[in-house]
């Protein structure tokens, strides 16, 4: 079997990019062929105002802004990752990827680059995590293509998706998909889905570093199964969730599912 991962959208990935990078390196020491980062395409100031203006509107543009100041001035992604570590690698982490040796850097998992190097590969699969939207060319370029979505599919889709159930008060909806990749967003047969166990001191951050761990785990065993023929994928019943977007997410919602986990949302979901 050969296998491809792509994965992340920065030159070593985060932390979790690098979890699951590392657990399929261990897992497929001989079928693992290149492990595919996208390092993003620059973009003028001018032409990404743009984009937002035609994508956005002003209150939406203006809630953005003052979630990236927010979380400038609380150190967020900076707690972010020490939670994610703390759960993923509890004895250090490097900060580098693994298999050095099989690391191809390309603009984007949509170029020409990313095309030309699947068509010399070939690989029998290809494993995807923590991308941007993998367009129709790519997918129709790999025989079987899987996706980690760290949500609870059909239910919660897109963005943020550990953050939702929480802020909705349903943390039992707190989960992970693996699923064949289609062009929609999260929308492709389930293969496999997992819930973390929740304890009553867990934040966001943590129960998404789990639902990582679950996800690495379940992907290695579909793919093993999807190359053998012997799956089980089940069509998702969208019209059962939701799809979030980034730009849904506002300070008011952060603060809002906050004082919902200190009042103690988690506590009464564990009975502890």
């Amino acid at each position: 079997m050969k296998l491809v991962l792509l994965i992340a959208h920065t030159p070593e990935g985060d932390v979790q990019h690098r979890y699951v990078a590392k657990k399929l390196a261990d897992t497929f020491p001989e079928e693992l062929q290149a492990i595919v980062i996208a390092t993003g395409v620059a973009k003028p100031k001018l032409q990404k105002l743009k984009a937002w203006w035609k994508r956005y509107t002003l209150p939406q543009i203006a809630s953005r802004i003052g979630v990236k100041i927010s979380r400038t001035l609380t150190k967020h992604d900076e707690q972010r990752r020490a939670a994610f570590r703390s759960v993923l690698f509890p004895d250090g982490d490097d900060g580098l990827m693994p298999r050095r040796d099989l690391i191809v850097r390309v603009p984007s998992h949509n170029g020409a680059e990313c095309l030309a190097l699947l068509d010399w590969i070939k690989p029998d699969v290809v494993a995807v995590y923590g991308t941007l939207i993998i367009g129709r060319k790519v997918i129709a370029a790999s025989p079987r293509i899987l996706n980690i979505h760290t949500g609870l599919s059909p239910y919660y889709r897109g963005s943020d998706t550990i953050f939702w159930p929480l802020h909705n008060g349903e943390p039992d909806y707190v989960g992970v998909t693996v699923h064949r990749l289609e062009a929609g967003v999260d929308s492709g047969p389930i293969l496999a889905t997992a819930r973390p166990a929740i304890e009553p001191d867990d934040i966001e951050d943590t129960l998404f570093a789990k639902c990582v761990k679950l996800g690495a785990d379940l992907l290695c065993e579909q793919i093993v199964r999807e190359y053998a023929g012997t799956s089980s994928p089940e069509t998702q019943d969208l019209s059962l969730g939701m799809e979030y977007r980034s730009v849904d997410r506002t300070l008011a919602s952060e603060r809002r599912t906050a004082k919902a986990i200190e009042g103690g949302l988690l506590r009464r979901t564990t009975g502890r």
